[in-house]
């Protein structure tokens, strides 16, 4: 019996393993557990109960991943991670400190503690996709979920992330506005993708919000010039502009890189001009003065 109930355990560790440390109720039951066995270790501490029917194993501290995968496994096989829990999955936004767990379904089930689900008739198995070993949104439709809940400049910043690192094309995200006309959080959505240029940095994004309130010349972001990639590029006019952040510019070693780059870019014929955040932040009348002039003056 006791041999028998150390082999049914190291299957409970084995299952665990592979599921970020959480077990069902269901899954316990397959591998030879009855009611009183489960209650049994759960009152030595070897099963530590999350969500109903859903349980920790060996200790009651999840990972993030572990809490997620505890979430869809107290909703059902056919959830799928959503909105901010989507994102986070995606690694395109990490999630906040007593966030609740997103979760869709395509049928009515209650919100509980901890988990807000929700019901969305038209979810489609296309929709899901599996990733670390749990069923989420894809991304676009993250993105569509989320916008119901996070802030302007927050959802901004989760488009732009997910533009970088190619999780969604624009392409992807006009396509999912437009399958899904009476989604919550569609129109916020809309206006995040058409406000948004693919940026790496809080010092990019306002550098961006700047060039656009002072009605500077369209510009593309983040582009390949030769071996360089520039931050803003004027290709008509030939105009780079570059943005220095103190926690990487700031040091003997990047402002020599800094030097050798702008000299490349200067022999490809690109004038190139170098402003920080406080140029992009408190000094914005003297910096768009600059580049209008500097812009103008290619022109000539």
């Amino acid at each position: 019996m006791f041999l028998r109930s150390q082999a049914v355990d190291h299957g409970i560790a084995r299952l665990a393993e592979r599921r970020h440390g959480v077990v069902t109720h269901a899954q316990l039951l397959a591998l030879g557990l009855d009611q009183d066995a489960i209650a049994y270790r759960i009152t030595v501490g070897r099963l530590h109960r999350l969500h109903r029917g859903v349980y920790a194993v060996g200790h009651p501290g999840l990972t993030p991943t572990g809490e997620l995968r505890a979430g869809i496994d107290a909703i059902g096989e056919d959830a799928g991670l959503a909105g901010t829990s989507a994102l986070a999955l995606w690694d395109i936004r990490p999630r906040g400190d007593g966030e609740p767990i997103h979760i869709a379904v395509p049928r009515k089930v209650r919100s509980r503690p901890g988990i807000r689900v929700l019901s969305l008739a038209d979810l489609s198995t296309s929709e899901v996709v599996v990733r670390r070993g749990i069923p989420t949104l894809l991304p676009a439709y993250a993105l569509l979920t989320a916008a119901a809940v996070l802030r302007r400049g927050e959802l901004r910043r989760a488009v732009n992330q997910a533009l970088v690192l190619k999780r969604v094309s624009v392409p992807s995200l006009v396509e999912v506005l437009a399958s899904k006309p009476h989604q919550r959080g569609r129109g916020r959505l809309a206006v995040a993708l058409r406000d948004a240029a693919p940026t790496r940095s809080e010092l990019e994004d306002a550098a961006v919000a700047f060039l656009r309130a002072f009605g500077l010349p369209p510009f593309a972001t983040n582009v390949k010039v030769g071996r360089d990639e520039v931050d803003v590029l004027w290709r008509d006019e030939g105009v780079v502009l570059e943005l220095d952040s103190v926690a990487f510019h700031d040091n003997p070693l990047q402002r020599a890189a800094d030097r050798a780059k702008t000299a490349r870019l200067e022999a490809a014929g690109l004038a190139v001009i170098r402003l920080r955040w406080r140029d992009v932040t408190e000094r914005q009348q003297a910096s768009a003065e600059l580049l209008r002039d500097r812009l103008r003056r290619s022109t000539e």
